[in-house]
């Protein structure tokens, strides 16, 4: 009786390590794959309601500005009243 393994026990030692290392490696694949999946799914939603939403708040603003121009109240320009010497 020998205590050290034979030969062909530590080549199926390796084949069960390195099969469960590749099943672990998958497994971990399998769940980015899948929080992928949720990320791109959520991201669709909100960029869904946000186009739908878009065109309600583009009326909104366009009555707001529309008010503002007939009662008289003077929209805020960007650019400055006079004009800047950059020399």
């Amino acid at each position: 009786m020998s205590t050290t393994p034979e030969l062909g026990s530590l080549g199926n030692m390796a084949d069960d390590l390195g099969s469960l290392a590749q099943s672990a490696r998958t497994k971990q694949l399998k769940t980015a794959r899948g929080i992928l999946y949720v990320i791109g799914v959520l991201a669709l939603v909100a960029n869904g309601v946000a186009f739908f939403i878009a065109d309600t708040i583009a009326g909104w603003q366009s009555t707001v500005k529309l008010k503002r121009c007939e009662s008289g109240i003077k929209w805020p320009t960007l650019l400055p009243s006079r004009k800047l010497d950059l020399k």
